[in-house]
């Protein structure tokens, strides 16, 4: 681990792919496109929650430093997901596109 992520106590992120992170506290660690860690801080967010999200809880969207994060609107202290712009659109595209959809 870099020198300077052990000096804020993150732990390595978890092996299921680029952009997924996971870490105690506001920071959140996650892999970069150079395949190195980046540090997202989310104590400053600004979480976005669909008006269509009903009571049942859902996810919430915040776009902070270059990354978009996603979180449980049920566990706010929880992990949290980041990923790039580029990511990013590749989902929404596929939402879109029905490529979630169930059969």
């Amino acid at each position: 681990m870099p020198a300077s992520q052990a000096s804020v106590g993150l732990p390595d992120p978890p092996p299921v792919g680029r952009g997924c992170t996971l870490a105690a506290g506001a920071l959140r660690a996650g892999t970069g496109p150079t395949g190195r860690r980046t540090i997202v801080d989310l104590s400053r967010a600004t979480w976005r929650k669909s008006s269509r999200s009903g009571g049942n809880g859902c996810v919430e969207v915040a776009f902070v430093g270059g990354k978009i994060a996603v979180r449980d609107s049920k566990d706010k202290s929880g992990p949290a997901l980041t990923f790039t712009p580029h990511e990013w659109d590749a989902f929404v595209g596929g939402v879109r596109d029905g490529e979630f959809d169930r059969p």
